[in-house]
């Protein structure tokens, strides 16, 4: 107060205002240095008290930096009826899917609720090709240990007989008859990057 001039003024012009209410010190600060609205300014302390330690905070800071862009922020969420952890996933999943947030048009869509809903679904589908073309790799490397080792399998023991599982179903199936854990765990991981060989071991009279 004794440094600006300019700060008394706005002081004397708000009087009435700060009479009234029970604004912070720094909500009076920042609604002057910024020239936002006062109870603007305390809402928007609150919710950044709120935020600041928060995994949520970490990831927008990136695209959040000052007071006004997160005001901005706080005032598109609030038209947009929307909840910040929805705001939050959205953005990760358009990271995740590669689109630029730096562009106004992703990172303040104009509908968001149903873009949010579209961006979650893309995430959806992409993961689930990624999913698809994994599996795909696992049952060929599996197929392919199982080959290597055909060698070790046995059948004309009058007792017992050995196999050599095929892919990573004859695991679960195996498990789940037998209730172990062979179908579940990483076996099929671990098959399929010779971490371990798997063999059953069966009746000879009875091998199914």
């Amino acid at each position: 107060m004794k440094k600006d001039l300019k700060f008394r003024k706005w002081l004397i012009s708000h009087k009435n205002e700060l009479y009234n209410s029970f604004y912070s010190v720094n909500a009076i600060i920042l609604a002057y240095s910024d020239d936002i609205e006062i109870p603007a300014a305390q809402k928007y302390l609150q919710q950044m008290k709120e935020l600041k330690d928060s995994y949520i905070y970490k990831t927008l800071y990136e695209y959040f930096r000052t007071n006004l862009q997160w005001l901005k922020l706080f005032g598109y969420l609030e038209k947009q009826s929307a909840k910040i952890n929805s705001y939050y996933d959205y953005v990760k999943a358009c990271e995740e899917l590669g689109l630029n947030m730096s562009e106004n048009k992703n990172l303040f869509p104009h509908d968001f609720l149903r873009i949010h809903d579209m961006r979650i679904d893309e995430l959806h589908r992409k993961r689930a090709l990624l999913d698809d073309q994994k599996r795909k790799e696992l049952y060929e490397k599996f197929a392919a240990v199982a080959h290597k080792y055909l060698l070790l399998e046995h059948r004309k023991n009058t007792q017992y007989v050995a196999f050599i599982p095929q892919n990573p179903a004859d695991l679960i199936s195996e498990g789940d008859i037998l209730h172990h854990c062979v179908g579940k765990n990483g076996y099929d991981v671990k098959f399929a990057e010779e971490k371990t060989l798997i063999i059953f071991i069966r009746s000879a009279s009875a091998p199914q």
